[in-house]
């Protein structure tokens, strides 16, 4: 599930912004353990943050530059093992740097599952159509790649122009379309080929 940022509580949004994580959406996942490894590429590192929302308070480690480094031993986001999680806890995973990225895992029994489910219910059911279109947006690079998959598909320009204005997909001044965080939940059990 991917959610707004500024929908998640504020301990949550406070663990996020101090991995230097400032996107307006982020995914989150249901889980009762997590697996803190995130390998770094060049020109970042990855991290994993532990949050308590009994207390509020949050600890992040992080991993080498570039990623996993042999050298240095029993860093928490290099070795790689499952951590139980628990009810009170949220475990982020991602990485910062040239690119930053984020994951939260919550546990089905944490009081922010409501939260959740809230943003889950706002999700309509769509055509299988309309969650091809999106999941070409969601997973085909910007610019001619997409241009390509979309003719592919014989995409209408009505039919991309509806996804705006339901608010599946936002687009620029320049006619640029990017799937929006409704959209990606939207299509996000679509499994079929998005290219054909």
């Amino acid at each position: 599930m991917n959610i707004e940022t500024k929908k998640l509580p504020s301990s949550v949004q406070t663990a996020l912004k101090s991995t230097g994580y400032k996107k307006n959406n982020v995914d989150v996942k249901m889980a009762t353990s997590i697996n803190s490894f995130c390998s770094g590429s060049a020109g970042s590192k990855g991290y994993f943050t532990l949050l308590d929302l009994d207390t509020g308070k949050h600890r992040t480690e992080y991993g080498s530059w570039g990623g996993s480094n042999m050298f240095v031993q029993g860093n928490v986001v290099d070795d790689g093992k499952d951590y139980n999680l628990p009810p009170s806890g949220v475990g982020i995973v991602g990485s910062t740097g040239h690119y930053n990225s984020a994951t939260i895992h919550i546990h089905p029994d944490s009081p922010i599952v409501a939260t959740i489910a809230k943003v889950q219910s706002e999700v309509p059911e769509l055509s299988e159509r309309s969650q091809k279109l999106l999941a070409i947006h969601r997973s085909v690079k910007g610019g001619k790649y997409r241009k390509e998959a979309l003719q592919r598909t014989k995409a209408s320009e009505s039919e991309l122009s509806d996804l705006v204005a339901s608010g599946y997909l936002k687009q620029n001044k320049a006619g640029s379309r990017q799937i929006t965080p409704l959209g990606r939940n939207a299509c996000a059990d679509y499994n079929g080929s998005c290219c054909f």
